[in-house]
């Protein structure tokens, strides 16, 4: 059985928006990760759940590093990534959300995420990425309505 690794060292630089990079072992997110901060962000991530570890949020309904991140990349690819995509985006203090599908969607129905989702399509690059990262952050950086709006 193999665990899942997590690199949960933020730096604290509050200047530096916070990315959690969910990501498989086998597709580099160390890579992916220091790609990230090249673009100016702040960036831990996690290879998902195992046979050998579960994912905190799936089974327990929180998650210390989706509750300190601001935005999410879910590079999981997976009827499980699918899962773990859709508890973030309903997790109680929710961080943006970007949402890698496309060619490794093959062979399972396409999923549909919450309008406030952001897809990036594979093959990713470093640039679709960062446009991404930023337009999540600026997604969730609108106030949503206040009592009194007619809410």
């Amino acid at each position: 059985m193999e665990a899942r690794h997590q690199q949960r060292a933020w730096t604290d630089q509050p200047a530096r928006p916070r990315v959690l990079l969910e990501c498989h072992h086998h597709d580099s997110p160390d890579l992916i990760a220091a790609a990230i901060r090249r673009q100016g962000f702040d960036v831990a991530y996690c290879t998902g759940p195992t046979a050998a570890e579960a994912c905190d949020l799936l089974a327990r309904g929180a998650c210390a590093l989706v509750d300190e991140a601001d935005v999410v990349v879910n590079m999981l690819c997976s009827e499980t990534g699918d899962r773990v995509a859709r508890a973030v985006d309903g997790a109680r203090r929710r961080p943006g959300v970007v949402v890698e599908v496309g060619i490794a969607n093959l062979g399972r129905p396409p999923t549909e995420f919450a309008d406030g989702v952001e897809t990036i399509a594979t093959p990713v690059t470093t640039e679709r990425l960062t446009a991404a990262l930023n337009s999540a952050l600026e997604r969730n950086a609108t106030a949503g309505p206040c009592w009194g709006e007619g809410v």
